[in-house]
């Protein structure tokens, strides 16, 4: 009886140094998905080198893509060359994977303008060199399942005067039932063709160029 009396006592002992230890522990608290707009800009990474879009806006040389206008129209419309190989890639080095959500559209600006040329290390053109209607075709891709599909698309019509710069804003309904969709990856691809010539120029720095993807982020 008397042994029976002491364990219990020791363990009413153990339970009540127990109780205080455990109460003390704090219960981690689940992140919940939070609706964000994440802004993503266009960087050119060198006019060699792979396109990339980022989270952080920073210092970039844009590249004159001397072709476009008549030219690259012409190769589309002959079946020479499609949008993938005459347009600009642009790809997510960050924020992806990332989960879409529909209840907004995508965003953003896209500014063009056209290039100009040096003779002697000076400016021979200072106020850009083109000039006429040109056209700005712009297409959202993102991986879901192993798959790349396309978001959505924009396209605009534009007339530039030489020394213009054009900002193009963008807006893409995205459809409903890719609601919480899980994208591995994210591309935006650039097409800029038309009448205009010398109007070459994705403008990155002055303005920057971004797009802007509503989506679900833990916090």
């Amino acid at each position: 009886m008397r042994k029976l009396l002491v364990l219990g006592l020791v363990a009413g002992l153990i339970f009540n140094l127990m109780g205080p230890v455990q109460a003390g522990k704090k219960k981690k608290k689940k992140k919940k998905p939070v609706a964000v707009e994440q802004q993503f800009f266009l960087h050119d990474n060198a006019c060699d080198e792979e396109n990339t879009l980022s989270l952080q806006d920073g210092p970039d040389n844009s590249c004159w893509y001397v072709d476009t206008g008549p030219a690259y129209t012409a190769f589309e419309q002959a079946g020479l060359l499609t949008r993938e190989d005459l347009g600009q890639s642009w790809s997510a080095i960050e924020a992806v994977p990332l989960t879409l959500d529909t209840s907004k559209p995508i965003t953003g600006e896209i500014s063009t303008s056209s290039g100009k040329c040096l003779v002697d290390g000076a400016p021979c053109s200072p106020a850009g060199l083109g000039a006429g209607q040109a056209t700005l075709e712009v297409y959202i891709f993102g991986e879901k399942d192993g798959e790349e599909i396309e978001l959505g698309t924009f396209a605009e019509d534009f007339v530039i005067a030489p020394g213009d710069v054009h900002t193009s804003t963008i807006e893409i309904e995205i459809d409903a039932a890719l609601e919480k969709a899980q994208l591995a990856t994210l591309r935006v691809l650039t097409f800029l063709h038309g009448a205009a010539v010398g109007h070459g120029v994705i403008e990155l720095e002055d303005p920057a160029s971004f797009v802007t993807i509503p989506s679900f982020v833990k916090k």
